[in-house]
C-alpha cells in the first residue's frame, strides 16, 4: 500500500530534524542553523489567523532565520492569509515514493555505489561543491539511526553522494550530489538504486525523495523510475525577504526585473540550498553579464579542484578580509569557515587575528602569505615562495593562494566602497561547536 501525503510529511521531518522545535501557539518554530528551509520553515499545528503571524515572524527572526512558511496540501486558508501579508511562493516541491521491491531486484554493477556511514572527507567535498555545506551536514549527523550516506563512483573518480534515513519503514533520500564531469551519466539513477538496495536490507517497504518542482531533469529521473507522485508542498517568504536589492549597496542600482530564467535558476538554488540569496550576487544582479562574469570567477577560485581545500580558501578570504576590515566579507566568509571546520572560535580567530588561533604549519605559512599579498605584495620574494614549498604546497598551489588572496583583496573593496551588507542569516550560522 502506497504511503500516503501524512505520512511523507512525518518521514520528511524525522530523516531531516532541526536542531531545535518549539511549539508556539498553532505554530511548530524550526530552528534550522543553516540546514535549508525544511528545517527552518514554520508550520502551522491548528488554525491560525492574522493575529498569530507577528508571534511566528518575531521568533524567527530570533534565531536569526528570515520568516518563512512551509505551505502543505490543505493549508489553503493559512495560504491565502500568507499571500495577503505580502509573502511570496519559493520553491514548489513534489513528493515521491516507489516500492523498494521494484528498486532492489536488479544487482548494482560492481565497485560503483556504496552505503558509508560517516561520511569520507572526499564525499563532503562533494557535497560542499553543490552548496550543502557543514549546516547541512550537522542535520544527517542528529538524523536518527538507520541511515546511511550514499556514495558513487564513475570512470574511477569519486563522482556522487547522498543521504537515506529511515521513519515508520519508510527510507527518504536527502542530499542528492552528482559531480558536476559525472552528470548525465546515469549516476542520479544508480544512486537512487543504491538507495533501495539498502533501504531493502535495512527493513523499509518504500523509498521516498522530495524534489523542487524546477528541476525537471530529476522530476523526469523519479517518474522514469516508477516512483509515485503523492503530492506537494511549497513554502512563502516576504518578497522583499527574497528580493531587496536597494538595501544590498549604499547605490540605487536596482535588479534587472524580470531577471533571465537562469538567473532566476541560480538565486532559486541559493536560496534552497543557503537558505538565502548572498547579497553580493543580488548586488551584481543590475547588470546580468557582471553578475555571470563576477559568479564565474568566485565558483572557479573557490569551488574548482584545488590543492587548496575549501576551508584554507575561506581562511584567506577571511585574513584578508580581516586585515581590509570589509564588512560584508568578514561575516560572510567567517560564518563559511565557522561551518566548514565545525569549530566556531576558529571562525573568531580567523576574522580577529589569525595569529592566535591553533593552526598547523601549512595553514600559518599561507595565511602569512595572504597577509603579505594584502599589505605588501611588492615586496614578496622568493624567499617567501620558498616558505610555502617547505611546507609543503606546490606551484599551482602557490598560485592558487595568490589569486585567492588577491581576489577578496578586489571585492573587499568593491563591498566596502559601495556599502555592501552582509545578509542577517550568516550573523547566526554555525555558532555551536
Amino acid at each position: 500500500m502506497t504511503p500516503d501525503l501524512q505520512s511523507l510529511y512525518d518521514v520528511v521531518e524525522a530523516t531531516w530534524p532541526p536542531a531545535a522545535r518549539t511549539d508556539l501557539g498553532p505554530w511548530v518554530i524550526r530552528d534550522g542553523q543553516g540546514g535549508g528551509k525544511r528545517v527552518s520553515a514554520a508550520t502551522a499545528r491548528a488554525p491560525v489567523c492574522p493575529d498569530d503571524l507577528a508571534a511566528a515572524e518575531t521568533a524567527m527572526r530570533a534565531l536569526g532565520q528570515a520568516p518563512l512558511f512551509m505551505i502543505r496540501d490543505g493549508e489553503d486558508a493559512l495560504d491565502a492569509m500568507l499571500e495577503s501579508a505580502g509573502y511570496g511562493v519559493v520553491d514548489p516541491v513534489n513528493l515521491y515514493v516507489a516500492p523498494v521491491a521494484a528498486l532492489s531486484q536488479d544487482a548494482l554493477p560492481p565497485v560503483s555505489t556504496f552505503a558509508i556511514w560517516e561520511p569520507l572527507e572526499i564525499m563532503r567535498d562533494i557535497w560542499a561543491e553543490g552548496g550543502i555545506g557543514a549546516g547541512r551536514i550537522a542535520v544527517m549527523e542528529r538524523a536518527p539511526f538507520p541511515k546511511t550516506a550514499l556514495f558513487g563512483r564513475h570512470d574511477s573518480r569519486s563522482a556522487a553522494v547522498g543521504f537515506v534515513a529511515i521513519h515508520d519503514h519508510i527510507a527518504m533520500v536527502h542530499a542528492l550530489e552528482v559531480h558536476a564531469r559525472h552528470r548525465r551519466a546515469g549516476m542520479g539513477r544508480l544512486m537512487m538504486r543504491q538507495a533501495g538496495h539498502w533501504a531493502a536490507g535495512a527493513g523499509a517497504s518504500h523509498l521516498a525523495v522530495v524534489c523542487t518542482q524546477a528541476n525537471q531533469g530529476a522530476n523526469g529521473l523519479y517518474v522514469s523510475m516508477g516512483f509515485t507522485l503523492v503530492g506537494q508542498y511549497h513554502y512563502r517568504q516576504k518578497d522583499e525577504a527574497m528580493t531587496k536589492p536597494e538595501q544590498t549597496t549604499a547605490l540605487d542600482l536596482p535588479m534587472v526585473d524580470p531577471l533571465p530564467e537562469a538567473t532566476q535558476k541560480y538565486f532559486d538554488i541559493c536560496q534552497d540550498k543557503l537558505g538565502m540569496i548572498p547579497n553580493v550576487l543580488q548586488a551584481h544582479a543590475f547588470d546580468i553579464e557582471k553578475l555571470n562574469t563576477f559568479a564565474a570567477l568566485y565558483n572557479e577560485l573557490m569551488l574548482a579542484d584545488s590543492g587548496l581545500s575549501k576551508l584554507e580558501r575561506e581562511m584567506i578570504a577571511v585574513v584578508v578580509s580581516s586585515i581590509n576590515r570589509c564588512w560584508y566579507c568578514q561575516v560572510a566568509h567567517g560564518a563559511a569557515v565557522r561551518q566548514l571546520s565545525g569549530d566556531p572560535a576558529l571562525g573568531e580567530a580567523m576574522v580577529m587575528n589569525y595569529r592566535v588561533a591553533p593552526l598547523d604549519a601549512r595553514q600559518r605559512a599561507m595565511l602569512d602569505f595572504a597577509a603579505k599579498v594584502t599589505t605588501a605584495s611588492a615586496t614578496i620574494e622568493e624567499t617567501d615562495r620558498t616558505a610555502l614549498r617547505d611546507v609543503g604546497f606546490d606551484e599551482r598551489d602557490i598560485w592558487d593562494i595568490a589569486n585567492v588572496a588577491a581576489f577578496f583583496n578586489m571585492t573587499n573593496r568593491v563591498a566596502s566602497a559601495t556599502g555592501m551588507q552582509p545578509n542577517p542569516e550568516y550573523h547566526a550560522q554555525a555558532r555551536e561547536g
